[in-house]
């Protein structure tokens, strides 16, 4: 049996997939899973299901926080219920691009969404996959859709208008054409990112603190500001080595 299965977080560690791919989450898992670990009195459900479901959301989490026996019994379950959910409808594998606690994320479609009283639902449908160095970007071409994992929401939404537009602008224009066609675009994208071509922001170093790297260093170590030094005194080298390299590694090869 593949130890993958067993795994509450996994990510496969391929660069890039074409094909579609099927999300599918658990419904109120935690909720589900604390129901079904008898570690709760009928009181203590009765009161989750009549409160709202962000409400139950943040009241089962101050349970499973001061409960370590509750907490273990619903990962277990977690695990339990998507390992057999794999199984059951022949998902392998070599067919999983990640494991998120409660969800995963198959190239095969799944037709049984019901595993012993746990119940899962397709939550998104997506046409790639692109795995950056600490960084997972799931794409719908068809809906012009992305979804990144690892990043945090806070970053997804500062940086989307600026530093992932510009990876999905490239993803976008290299998905056809020639294999020429598609170099001498990444050459040009490329080109403008190094030679600061674009509006400010999105040299702003993509993950949680968001600084701007300063091009001289202080006794060896980076100068990092949140204020913009200027194109004359910036480095993008975290960006260029995080996101583009990679991107353009795995698209030149496809090329």
């Amino acid at each position: 049996m593949s130890k993958v299965l067993n795994k509450m977080n996994y990510t496969a560690q391929i660069p890039m997939y074409k094909g579609s791919i099927w999300e599918y989450d658990m419904t109120s898992a935690g909720f589900t899973m604390a129901k079904k670990s008898g570690l709760l009195h009928k009181e203590e459900i009765k009161f989750l299901e009549n409160l709202p479901k962000q409400k139950r959301v943040v009241e089962l989490g101050l349970m499973l926080r001061d409960d370590p026996d509750l907490l273990k019994a619903v990962e277990y379950g977690i695990r339990k219920t998507i390992k057999k959910f794999c199984i059951s409808n022949e998902i392998n594998e070599s067919d999983i691009i990640s494991i998120k606690r409660d969800a995963v994320f198959s190239t095969r479609p799944a037709p049984i969404l019901e595993i012993d009283g746990a119940k899962l639902h397709e939550a998104n449908k997506y046409t790639s996959f692109f795995l950056f160095n600490r960084t997972e970007l799931y794409w719908n071409t068809e809906k012009n859709k992305a979804s990144w994992k690892g990043l945090g929401k806070e970053v997804v939404k500062r940086d989307s208008p600026y530093f992932l537009k510009f990876l999905l602008n490239i993803i976008k224009s290299c998905e056809k054409g020639s294999a020429r066609d598609i170099a001498y675009k990444l050459n040009n994208y490329r080109i403008q990112y190094i030679s600061l071509k674009l509006e400010k922001e999105c040299y702003r170093e993509c993950n949680k603190d968001g600084m701007y790297r300063h091009l001289v260093n202080l006794y060896n170590s980076a100068i990092l500001t949140k204020s913009f030094p200027g194109f004359e005194n910036l480095n993008p080298i975290y960006n260029y080595q995080e996101f583009i390299i990679p991107l353009f590694s795995v698209l030149w090869k496809q090329s």
